[in-house]
């Protein structure tokens, strides 16, 4: 898993970046957290975006896009689980993880 962390980090940026507000509100997949997070806090910082990391696990992300209290959320969804609906979804690793937002 670790060789799809950087690959992630960038595509999580270029989706943090699109967002105005600070800090953005991140949530998701809490097998990954960790990895996300070290991944993700320099170039944060680099760029001075604030984020709050709250990953609990891939269905509370979606909840919490659903409810608007995130921005962004990695989850995980299982082969042949219906998408999570009014999310836009970017697959960052085949049969791992997707970057969903709220459009």
């Amino acid at each position: 898993m670790k060789k799809y962390i950087l690959p992630i980090s960038a595509v999580l940026f270029i989706a943090l970046s699109a967002f105005a507000a600070n800090p953005i509100k991140i949530t998701g997949s809490d097998i990954i957290s960790k990895d996300i997070q070290y991944a993700l806090t320099p170039l944060l910082k680099q760029n001075a975006i604030e984020a709050e990391f709250n990953m609990g696990g891939s269905f509370l992300g979606t909840k919490a896009l659903d409810n608007k209290s995130a921005d962004i959320a990695i989850i995980a969804i299982p082969n042949g689980a219906k998408k999570p609906k009014d999310l836009m979804l970017f697959p960052i690793a085949f049969k791992h993880a997707v970057v969903a937002v709220n459009i």
